[in-house]
Formats: C-alpha cells, structure tokens, sequence
C-alpha cells in the first residue's frame, strides 16, 4: 500500500538514530502486520491490542 510506504518510510528516515540504538524494539515485529491492519491501526480505525503498539503509532501520527 503506497500511502502505508510513504507513511512509514518518512518515519524511519528521521528517525535512523533511534532505530539504531534500539529505541523502537517492537518495529520490526509491527511491520510484519498485514498492511490492511496497520492502515486500520494508523487512520484510527481499530485499536491494537498491544500496548507496545499503541505507543509505537502514537509516535508515528504525531512524527508526521
């Protein structure tokens, strides 16, 4: 999903440092998702379960 690739991209690009060092943990596991479920996640249609991924999309909308 394009929009989905935009979104995330520009995340980790300004944010390569803290990738590096460890302060996004849970990414990886979060991009393994289905793309319709982190686009559901993303535009605040459904709530993720997992507080690790709340967080983690909280940092993204407000990053953008």
């Amino acid at each position: 999903m394009k929009e989905l690739d935009l979104m995330l991209g520009g995340f980790v690009d300004r944010h390569l440092d803290d990738l590096a060092n460890g302060q996004f943990p849970i990414l990886e596991d979060f991009l393994n998702e289905e793309d319709d479920r982190l686009w559901s996640w993303l535009q605040k249609a459904e709530v993720p379960v997992e507080p690790e991924y709340q967080k983690l999309i909280s940092s993204i909308r407000s990053d953008g």
